[in-house]
């Protein structure tokens, strides 16, 4: 059996599609101890200027949307 380790990091995850960002989270949120979720880009702009994440992962269309804001 492997042992799966937390890290310890704070990750910020921005998914526009359903599916793909509850797959994701269900796998990342065993092996880090705090996960942030947006559903847009707007949103993940939000949580980044609160949480101050160690990592943001995105992808290049919610990347897009905000890129003129930052």
């Amino acid at each position: 059996m492997v042992e799966h380790q937390l890290l310890n990091i704070t990750i910020l995850y921005v998914e526009d599609e359903d599916a793909i960002r509850e797959s994701l989270a269900r796998f990342l949120k065993l092996r880090v101890n705090t996960l942030y979720l947006a559903s847009n880009g707007s949103e993940g702009l939000e949580l980044y200027k609160e949480h101050k994440p160690d990592l943001v992962i995105t992808d290049s269309q919610v990347y897009n949307s905000v890129k003129d804001v930052v």
